[in-house]
């Protein structure tokens, strides 16, 4: 295996046990790699500190991993869905939600924008590339519903446009109610 590809799946395992989860050894690895080898797109100018917060988990892993900063293509590639979903999944949890009545709940920040997203049944063996690769498009073009449904976060509130909202915002709205239990 090229240095890269060994780098990149040792990137992987790294990120997923960022989010507490055993993926790498679990039935999700097509979809891991999905996520990983698609393009996060920012269409809302707010949206570039997600890609940053991306960039930021690769430096983490150089820190970690100081044969990765030696890889130029590492650095070049544009930061991918998973990277965006594992960072602000991290984010969420160290500078809003952390409790340690709870715990740790990276992963279930992260398992949140999967479900929201539809590709949380996409385990290997009903692995559907076709499907979960529009369904990401969809994402990235901001295809979803207006409630959020098919992007990282819905909410059952109709007070906001999640399509014209940054993905801060939408996770903000997002956690109002997973906190306060809107009606």
């Amino acid at each position: 295996m090229d240095p890269m590809g060994k780098m990149q799946e040792r990137y992987i395992d790294w990120m997923l046990g960022l989010i507490g989860s055993s993926l790498r050894e679990t039935e999700y690895s097509q979809l891991i790699w999905l996520l990983y080898g698609t393009d996060f797109r920012c269409s809302m100018g707010q949206d570039v500190y997600r890609i940053e917060d991306g960039f930021e988990l690769r430096r983490q892993f150089s820190e970690w991993y100081p044969a990765a900063r030696r890889i130029r293509s590492f650095w070049k590639k544009r930061c991918s869905v998973l990277e965006l979903m594992i960072a602000l999944a991290k984010r969420c949890e160290e500078n809003i939600m952390e409790d340690p009545v709870y715990g740790d709940r990276t992963g279930q920040w992260f398992f949140e924008m999967l479900k929201s997203l539809g590709l949380d049944g996409m385990t290997d063996d009903a692995f559907d590339g076709e499907e979960a690769a529009d369904i990401l498009e969809r994402f990235l073009d901001r295809e979803y519903g207006s409630n959020g449904a098919g992007g990282l976060f819905t909410v059952r509130s109709g007070r906001w446009d999640m399509r014209r909202t940054d993905i801060w915002y939408q996770m903000m709205h997002w956690l109002t109610e997973y906190i306060y239990k809107y009606d």
